[in-house]
């Protein structure tokens, strides 16, 4: 469901271009980071694909790698503090993990940033690109009509959080302006509805504090929200945004659907006919067959 049926996904993935090949690797990558490091198996065609993947990622979009590179990052080490059974341990564990992963991060992020191809990613770089790339959009909504919105840029924190809100939640209803922007509107105001209805039942706190419960879904949190607030921030165009968010869009919902299975929250009416729609409980029954064979 989240990774082949959300429309704007399925739509801006289905040409032999640049994002489905990036999206594309990015499951790769995932896939054979899965095999290696919790799985242990088919050790050595999961190092080819990764190897693979990574190049072409780090050709095509090596921003895409970077946030990929972190995420990962921060998976494997929750899963190591997944092995101490003692909570007080786990708890300490888990802080010494946390900064761990973010200094692993944020050496490989240096190493890799001082490449060539990704200079301009480099952190002392990013704020001055994201605000040129504003104004070329600013500059195109004056000289012709389009799906140009604002963002708010106060500071660094409003920013960031304005550029979430745009790339998950946006546009709104009554900002649509083609059949293109209504693919967009029609996954925000799922996602918008989701998130709030969770939120509702479960608490603003228990958002933010789920993922820490299950390795996966921090993995999804922590790769959705950095790249929405990397893309949202530079696209203020709904139209660019639409193809630009394509790989934090399934880690969101994925991320989302597994905190309503983690806190027993039963999904709304609405979304349980379309998900019978999409993937028919007929279907489920037989690979939940097979697996336990």
């Amino acid at each position: 469901m989240a990774c082949l049926f959300l429309p704007g996904v399925a739509f801006w993935s289905a040409g032999l271009l640049k994002d489905p090949i990036t999206f594309g690797c990015i499951g790769y990558i995932t896939y054979g980071f899965l095999n290696i490091f919790i799985l242990k198996r088919k050790i050595v065609i999961s190092l080819a694909i990764m190897i693979i993947a990574g190049l072409l990622l780090y050709f095509i979009k090596v921003y895409i790698l970077l946030v990929l590179i972190m995420s990962l990052l921060i998976w494997l080490f929750a899963e190591f503090n997944k092995l101490v059974e003692n909570k007080m341990l786990r708890n300490i564990f888990a802080g010494m993990t946390l900064v761990a992963s973010a200094g692993a991060a944020f050496l490989l992020l240096n190493y890799f940033t001082s490449l060539e191809a990704a200079q301009q990613f480099q952190l002392d770089n990013i704020a001055g690109k994201a605000e040129e790339q504003r104004q070329l959009y600013a500059d195109i909504a004056l000289s012709q009509k389009g799906s140009h919105f604002e963002i708010a840029t106060g500071n660094p924190a409003i920013t960031a959080f304005s550029g979430i809100v745009a790339t998950f939640y946006r546009p709104f209803p009554w900002e649509v302006s083609s059949p293109i922007i209504l693919l967009s509107a029609m996954e925000s105001l799922m996602f918008l509805s989701l998130t709030l209805l969770f939120m509702y039942k479960k608490g603003i706190k228990s958002f933010f504090t789920t993922p820490f419960s299950d390795p996966r879904i921090l993995m999804s949190f922590v790769f959705a929200f950095a790249f929405a607030a990397a893309v949202g921030t530079a696209t203020t165009n709904f139209g660019a945004l639409s193809r630009y968010k394509i790989p934090c869009m399934p880690f969101y919902l994925m991320m989302i659907l597994l905190m309503y299975k983690q806190k027993g929250l039963a999904y709304p009416d609405w979304f349980n006919k379309v998900l019978d729609f999409v993937v028919p409980k007929a279907l489920i029954a037989k690979t939940h067959a097979r697996i336990r064979q």
